[in-house]
């Protein structure tokens, strides 16, 4: 929840959550009737002039559904603001920039991937058209090898080594009429050893597909000069433009096959 992990205090957070305008302003009464309190204490906390106890903001965490990580971080802005002494409040801002840096991390921003051994990594990573028939397949309409090396510009020969490798593995299964995906999602740790090449190929194809100047495709390159505190603010969009993204592209069905590469990087 972006709302949550943008607060620097739990008050301002609860503040977003429950405005005091617009359609939301309705559920300051109903968390009042969950806290069992009056909603001019709610008012109260929520202007930063009073303080929920830790059971009211546990309770406040399940009102709104969150998750188990974001009830933790709810708890850790709530005693770093409540704490009663330097040392105290230290320790939970520690936590709190523990937290916010993993959340730097673009692998808490996709879903979870299944394990894949690293020699079969080293061969998956080694050159982009493992990982472009992969997600290939996934479109009903380009499952025959016929089809795959007709999308994305390969001989059949090429396509029909590389399935082969695929389907040992499972990374696509073969059907009586083609191929359909087995692994759907992969994900490699920006730790990964095999990270630099994994980038440096779709970087690679990003070129190619710039020279093409193909209609509706879109690319932008640029050096900025920006105050630091603006360095980590663009960086969160972007983070959060791949959080959109996934939660974009969980539901969409498989039709058509996009490339996107994305960089931030300072001198």
């Amino acid at each position: 929840m972006d709302e949550l992990f943008s607060s620097h205090k739990y008050r301002e957070f609860l503040a977003k959550m429950f405005p005091s305008k617009g359609e939301r302003r309705g559920r300051r009464r109903e968390l009042a009737a969950i806290l069992s309190c009056q909603t001019s204490l709610i008012s109260l906390v929520l202007t930063e002039r009073a303080h929920l106890n830790e059971d009211m903001v546990f309770k406040t965490a399940q009102f709104l559904h969150l998750n188990a990580k974001e009830t933790e971080f709810l708890l850790h802005l709530y005693h770093h603001e409540r704490a009663s002494s330097s040392e105290l409040r230290s320790y939970y801002h520690t936590k709190i920039k523990t937290e916010l840096e993993g959340r730097r991390e673009i692998k808490t921003r996709v879903g979870p991937t299944p394990t894949v051994p690293v020699e079969i990594q080293a061969r998956y990573y080694s050159d982009w058209v493992f990982s472009a028939i992969h997600t290939v397949v996934m479109c009903p309409e380009t499952r025959t090898v016929e089809k795959i090396a007709k999308k994305i510009n390969l001989s059949e020969k090429s396509v029909q080594e590389c399935l082969e490798f695929l389907t040992q593995w499972e990374f696509v299964k073969k059907t009586a009429v083609g191929f359909e995906p087995g692994v759907t999602r992969l994900h490699l740790d920006s730790q990964s050893p095999f990270i630099v090449q994994h980038h440096r190929n779709w970087h690679m194809e990003a070129m190619r597909s710039i020279g093409e100047r193909r209609e509706g495709d879109f690319n932008y390159s640029g050096a900025l000069s920006l105050a630091k505190a603006d360095v980590a603010a663009i960086k969160e969009i972007l983070l959060k433009t791949v959080s959109n993204i996934e939660r974009q592209i969980t539901p969409s069905p498989d039709e058509e096959i996009v490339g996107i590469t994305l960089s931030y990087f300072k001198y």
